[in-house]
């Protein structure tokens, strides 16, 4: 197991050259090739996968004999599931843990990143709840009651687009339309989609011969014209054909329903939105502090996780008795005999020192930060400083600047302190 993609092609390619049958494996290749590797280790008893966390779940591969981490997991929890897929045949297996500071920054930084800007969530929060022209859609317009509840507006977010416009990644933007859930000023409804392509099986004429002379023609003549087109496979936009044609959604969506039950198109559905009905306002500022408190706890929960493995690697006692501790499991009676601690005892850690930061790309980067006012906030241009991309960064095209990452190696907190001048 490895952190980066680019680690898994990298340490693949040494163990092919060294003569094992090694893959790399993740996110970023095609689902044919995943699904060829993974088939091709199902099969095999000596071939090597090196893979980020998009590989072993589903797997079912009972004598699976070593499990390497090349760089730390970033939990117990996922130590524990990753090691757990080796020997399930009951038949002694190895798992092994390699272990090093300079992983730790990397790990960190992905924590870090997840991190939204008091400003972003702000944004955000003002967006959903107070924003009648906010980057999504909205349905039943009501008056605010008397009691200062909402006007039960709907709201459709497609999460990508609408985290990016606020500088929030998607993952975020769910935990924080959750908590609103829970605290009331949100109500889930069901998704839809809205963004639908087809491929003709018969011709328009043909499509337009199967419906009455009446409206049902007109409308699904007006859907047809209104798609846009590529060579083969057209593109409709339900919400947006929808308005130009003046019908409701739901007509849109039926009339390409219908077109699929006839097998007149070839239909696919792409574009989920994610439906809320907005139950009441809220003091955007006041309600900004207590979410933004909220993702910090959570920041520093992760945090404390992946110390969790580095206290377990450093273990004055047996590893396995720390696990079961860990997860309230049953404990073993005695140590275990056959964890690091109990093979060779404990191994001495020393503690991460700072690392210097550098002069004069700091003050690169000061320069920098005087043209660029995003990066006014100590955590945006920590983010920049650390390689730690964010749609913000994309859109103003600075993950290509020549400094972006240029304190990788260097703790996010430690740059992201320098920044706030402490």
């Amino acid at each position: 197991y490895v952190t980066l993609q680019r680690t898994a092609e990298r340490i693949a390619e040494v163990l092919s050259a060294a003569g094992f049958d090694a893959q790399p494996y993740h996110a970023g290749l095609d689902s044919a090739r995943r699904g060829s590797i993974q088939d091709a280790f199902l099969a095999s008893d000596r071939m090597i996968v090196v893979a980020t966390i998009a590989f072993g779940m589903g797997i079912d591969k009972a004598n699976i004999r070593y499990v390497y981490h090349y760089n730390p997991p970033k939990s117990l929890e996922h130590l524990a599931q990753e090691i757990g897929r080796a020997g399930r045949d009951d038949e002694p297996s190895i798992c092994e843990l390699q272990l090093c500071h300079d992983d730790l920054p990397l790990l960190q930084n992905f924590v870090y990143g997840d991190t939204p800007t008091r400003a972003a969530i702000q944004s955000l929060v003002g967006a959903l709840l107070n924003d009648s022209n906010a980057d999504n859609y909205h349905e039943n317009d009501d008056d605010e009651n008397d009691n200062g509840e909402a006007n039960n507006e709907t709201i459709a977010l497609a999460l990508t687009s609408f985290g990016n416009a606020h500088d929030v990644r998607p993952l975020v933007v769910r935990t924080l339309l959750t908590y609103l859930e829970l605290d009331g000023f949100l109500e889930a409804m069901t998704p839809v989609y809205d963004r639908f392509r087809y491929r003709l099986i018969a011709s328009e004429e043909d499509i337009l011969a199967r419906l009455p002379k009446d409206e049902p023609r007109q409308l699904m003549k007006g859907l047809l014209a209104a798609s846009k087109k590529a060579r083969i496979w057209f593109t409709v936009e339900a919400e947006k054909v929808a308005a130009r044609l003046n019908v409701p959604r739901d007509r849109i969506v039926k009339a390409l329903d219908w077109l699929a039950g006839e097998e007149l198109v070839e239909l696919k559905a792409e574009g989920l939105l994610h439906r809320y009905r907005r139950l009441r306002t809220a003091d955007v500022d006041a309600l900004t502090g207590d979410l933004y408190e909220r993702v910090l706890a959570r920041e520093q929960a992760e945090l404390d996780r992946l110390a969790a493995v580095i206290d377990l690697a450093a273990s004055k006692n047996c590893q396995v008795q720390a696990l079961s501790r860990h997860f309230s499991d049953p404990e073993p009676a005695g140590p275990c005999g056959h964890c690091e601690h109990c093979l060779t005892g404990p191994i001495a850690l020393e503690p991460m020192a700072e690392v210097e930061i550098d002069a004069p790309n700091w003050e690169l980067a000061l320069q920098l930060k005087a043209e660029q006012p995003a990066l006014a906030d100590p955590r945006i241009l920590a983010r920049f400083l650390c390689g730690v991309r964010s749609p913000l960064l994309t859109r103003l095209k600075l993950t290509k600047h020549a400094l972006f990452g240029c304190f990788e190696a260097v703790p996010f907190g430690q740059v992201m302190r320098r920044a706030a001048g402490g």
